[in-house]
Parts: structure tokens; C-alpha cells; sequence
């Protein structure tokens, strides 16, 4: 018997946005901080004037992606592969930049939908 996993798919649109569109479109200004939590510290870095991301060691790293592995990176000493959109928030209390890039598509692919909170 083979067993059957599902496959989550991501709409090619999803895969094919960048963090600086995703940034000029749902206006995510630049200087903003992006927090994520690193065991139980919260990790904090800032968006760059080049829509880069400016680690708290001052090291700027043109990537979500990078910019997480280098922070496991600095709590593991190993370089861990880690998916960038899901582990930045904006702000503290604010969503994962995957829900925010999620959340934009969804209104550019339906502008007259409306949604209750």
C-alpha cells in the first residue's frame, strides 16, 4: 500500500512575490521592525531604505530567508533552512509577512470581495 500525502500548494502568484512588492503594495514603510521569536527571546531586525533586513548585529541581508537562517544560525551555531515569510512578523503583535502577502493577493485577486473580521 503507498501511502498518500498531501501536497499544500502556493498559487504561482504567491511563489513569484517579492518582499519589496509585497512592502510597496501593502505599505510596510521602510524602517519598520520585523520581530520573530528565537526560543524565548523575540528577535528584532529592521527593513532597510533598499528593502533589505537589517539584523540587530547590524549585518543587512537582501532576503526573509537568509535573514531567518542567519538568526537560527546565531541561536543554533548550525545553519537551519527556514522559510522567512513565515517567520518574520510585522511588529510585535502584528501578522506573519506570509499573511500579509496571502491577505494582499487574496484582495488583488478579488477587489470587490469584502470581508468581516
Amino acid at each position: 500500500m503507498v501511502s498518500y500525502k498531501a501536497v499544500k500548494r502556493v498559487a504561482p502568484a504567491m511563489k513569484s512575490m517579492t518582499f519589496r512588492t509585497v512592502c510597496a503594495m501593502v505599505e510596510i514603510v521602510l524602517g519598520i521592525e520585523l520581530v520573530a521569536s528565537e526560543g524565548d527571546r523575540a528577535v528584532v531586525a529592521t527593513v532597510t531604505d533598499d528593502y533589505g533586513i537589517r539584523l540587530s548585529n547590524g549585518e543587512v541581508l537582501g532576503s526573509l530567508f537568509r535573514a531567518a537562517e542567519r538568526v537560527k544560525e546565531f541561536a543554533t551555531g548550525k545553519r537551519i533552512s527556514i522559510n522567512g515569510w513565515n517567520y518574520w512578523r510585522v511588529e510585535e503583535a502584528g501578522s506573519s509577512l506570509y499573511d500579509v502577502r496571502a491577505k494582499f493577493l487574496e484582495e488583488v485577486s478579488n477587489p470587490g470581495l469584502e470581508y468581516c473580521a
